[in-house]
């Protein structure tokens, strides 16, 4: 699993109870099914009732960073709306970042890389000629650092029952 979002830093964000949050809902359910990197491709499910639903649904993606699913903001939506059911297809918002891979090799082409390119600007600060550099070298370096950084891929596809509360008579 990556790094989830920080709810907690947000200007309107205050961690309330499924009551405090929904008082005009008596139950919610959540079945879902997260697809793309670390995912398991099966179908889980989350209620408030047995205290299982929480608002954030992480992303499994271990190379995510700031993801996650926001399933009380759909829930929010669907009770302003006054839906008791919805289907849908969620994308992270997260960005995906590779780690690092550092080899003994990485780090010898490095040193030696960073030797010649100052042996070649003493060369060139002495003789005044421009050495010409067909960058083979450091391309075998760049295969050791991070690949790009994007956003995630995950997806999660979603139901949501809501079962409101009976308005007193």
């Amino acid at each position: 699993m990556g790094i989830p979002m920080r709810r907690d830093r947000r200007l309107f964000s205050e961690l309330a109870t499924f009551e405090d949050a929904f008082p005009q809902l008596e139950d919610a359910t959540v079945e879902y099914r997260e697809e793309g990197e670390g995912a398991t491709g099966t179908t889980a499910r989350a209620a408030a009732a047995d205290e299982t639903l929480e608002g954030l649904i992480p992303c499994s993606n271990p190379a995510c960073r700031a993801g996650g699913f926001e399933v009380d903001l759909l829930l929010h939506e669907m009770i302003q709306a006054g839906q008791a059911e919805r289907e849908g297809v969620l994308a992270c918002p997260g960005t995906e970042r590779t780690t690092t891979l550092v080899t003994d090799e990485t780090i010898a082409l490095q040193e030696f890389s960073d030797r010649m390119e100052h042996d070649v600007e003493e060369y060139e600060a002495k003789t005044g000629k421009t050495y010409i550099y067909d960058g083979t070298l450091t391309e075998r370096i760049k295969k050791g650092m991070p690949r790009s950084s994007g956003r995630c891929p995950n997806t999660l596809s979603y139901r949501i029952r809501l079962a409101y509360k009976t308005p007193p008579s």
